[in-house]
């Protein structure tokens, strides 16, 4: 599946993905690089070719979006690595997880998507995620 088949919110949560991919790996190889390239050039042509702008909220998710991924891949990484706190790491990164969906659905919408129901997002419940002062939080 191509990127241009991608709503921009999926396409900018790849690129996110896909930067912290490259950035973890030492030696990233020539396929990370190519998928990193038409992932931004999908994203140029998609706020091309919207009438809508980004605006200060969409930024913000946007940083937040990144934030939020990178905790997920540490997590991620911290039950792979760590004995004994599996269960705590899986339960925040399913927390998190909710969070980097909410996100995408309000980027999709402050940039004026119509079908933001119809987005393939099924974990948006948060169950009650704690330690996290976040601004954006307060807009969701």
């Amino acid at each position: 599946m191509g990127c241009n088949t991608y709503k921009l919110n999926e396409l900018l949560d790849r690129l996110i993905i896909n930067q912290l991919k490259i950035f973890k790996k030492k030696d990233p190889n020539d396929s990370h690089i190519r998928s990193l390239n038409n992932i931004v050039n999908s994203i140029d042509k998609r706020i091309n070719d919207r009438s809508s702008i980004l605006t200060v909220d969409v930024i913000d998710y946007i940083y937040t979006l990144v934030y939020v991924n990178s905790e997920i891949w540490n997590l991620r990484d911290q039950m792979i690595n760590e004995n004994g706190q599996f269960n705590e790491h899986m339960k925040k990164s399913h927390q998190l997880n909710a969070l980097r969906n909410l996100l995408k659905i309000n980027i999709e919408a402050t940039l004026g998507s119509r079908n933001v129901k119809g987005l393939d997002i099924s974990n948006y419940d948060m169950e009650d995620l704690k330690g996290w002062n976040i601004n954006t939080l307060n807009k969701l």
